[in-house]
């Protein structure tokens, strides 16, 4: 069920949760901030605020490989005019990738990592990466408008790259603190695990992580260790450390994968560095814990100020809500420029069978007036076949993309049930 208010001149912001042939809800959800979770799998000292070794891990890479700096400015150069050149294309593309993922656990019990907990995380990237994130009614009001569908989905490969039936989960127990400086984790010869083919999945290491890093990620093009590295206490949900326990590391660090960069661009307190983001404020460098709105800095002195709720900044799990338009962009151009044969693998690597569908939708204008036409769209997955919607004043429909005209001010909750064969 989805509850939105109609007023002459706004609606209350609200945020998404649905389950499977049942209605979808919309409610104001307050932050959980320091929640309390126990610590399931192992002991670890937690970074006091987060930390990323991206940018380390790819100087590491450019020391390595002096020839690769030049050939990643090239390469930016060109992503960029394709951006520039598909502007039309990317607009109105609705296409919705899917990404099959392998995780390779090796982390202190990791033998004994829960199935359900890499499900969380992938549930996580799916409501992340689609904007159906409920924390996403935390976004100001301000940045609202610049919210973006990255229109990526992820699913936990079913086949391996042999072809044989797999859950897409490699897990062992082991007490190696591993690091980004030598990439160890993503070996088997080194006690960690061999990457699956980075051209056919995503690969996702979750281990016992140095250097109080939270993660690190490889950008493209697609290389033999290509992938994300996250702190085993910061993956997923259950078991989880607070204030990393709501699977925001992973988003953040596969952001890195898809060509986003730090929303601050990385140049040490300036503000002459870029995201390549146009919708993103100006900042002169990372936000911490979860800041008040708004927040100022030397880059953006004025409201509405930075946008510290992006998921590309180092605020806490709870505080990071957002992707905007023009990074939307830029990860579906990457797929569309490095990682076709991923997306392409799915079909093979995540097939499961026939689904029963997972009900969702939007409605435009997003900000309803009483006799004003609103149009609702069916976004649900896996193929339904009909469709029940309650309005939620007495207005049904059966059709897939029904309009519906309000006539008096309120808070309306509108249910949507989709169906087919299973």
């Amino acid at each position: 069920m989805k509850k939105f208010t109609i007023l002459s001149f706004f609606v209350v912001l609200a945020s998404i949760a649905f389950t499977q042939n049942k209605s979808i809800s919309f409610q104001t959800v307050p932050k959980q901030k320091g929640v309390s979770i126990p610590i399931a799998i192992g002991t670890q000292n937690v970074p006091e605020k987060r930390n990323c070794g991206t940018m380390e891990y790819l100087q590491l890479q450019m020391q390595q490989d002096p020839t690769l700096k030049e050939r990643m400015e090239q390469e930016e150069s060109k992503f960029e005019k394709w951006i520039e050149t598909h502007q039309e294309e990317l607009a109105n593309n609705k296409t919705v990738y899917t990404i099959p993922v392998v995780v390779h656990i090796a982390c202190p019990n990791g033998a004994n990592f829960s199935a359900a907990r890499v499900q969380e995380q992938i549930d996580v990237l799916n409501e992340d990466y689609r904007k159906l994130n409920a924390d996403g009614a935390n976004v100001p009001s301000a940045f609202q408008s610049a919210r973006g569908d990255c229109q990526i989905e992820f699913c936990l490969a079913t086949k391996d790259p042999s072809g044989n039936s797999t859950t897409g989960i490699e897990k062992k127990t082991s007490t190696i603190q591993f690091s980004y400086t030598n990439d160890d984790v993503k070996y088997a010869s080194s006690g960690g695990w061999d990457a699956w083919d980075p051209t056919r999945y995503m690969n996702i290491w979750v281990c016992n992580l140095a250097d109080q890093l939270l993660g690190y990620a490889a950008f493209p093009p697609v290389s033999a260790t290509y992938g994300v590295v996250i702190l085993y206490s910061a993956f997923g949900i259950t078991g989880a450390s607070a204030p990393f326990n709501l699977g925001r590391t992973t988003t953040h660090e596969i952001g890195h994968c898809f060509t986003l960069y730090h929303i601050w661009g990385n140049d040490n307190g300036g503000c002459s560095s870029s995201d390549q983001c146009n919708d993103t404020p100006n900042q002169d460098g990372p936000n911490y814990y979860c800041p008040s709105f708004p927040t100022t800095d030397a880059c953006t002195p004025s409201s509405p100020g930075v946008m510290f709720m992006n998921f590309m900044d180092y605020v806490d799990d709870d505080c990071m809500t957002m992707f905007t338009n023009n990074q939307a962009s830029r990860v579906q151009s990457c797929i569309s420029t490095y990682l076709t044969s991923v997306a392409n693998n799915a079909a093979t690597a995540c097939s499961t069978g026939p689904a029963a569908p997972v009900a969702a939708f939007t409605w435009t204008p997003t900000s309803p007036v009483v006799n004003t036409s609103v149009q609702f769209t069916d976004q649900s997955t896996n193929t339904p076949t009909s469709w029940a919607w309650d309005f939620g004043d007495g207005g049904i429909s059966t059709i897939q993309t029904p309009t519906h005209t309000y006539t008096a001010t309120g808070t309306k909750n509108v249910c949507l049930t989709a169906t087919n064969s299973l």
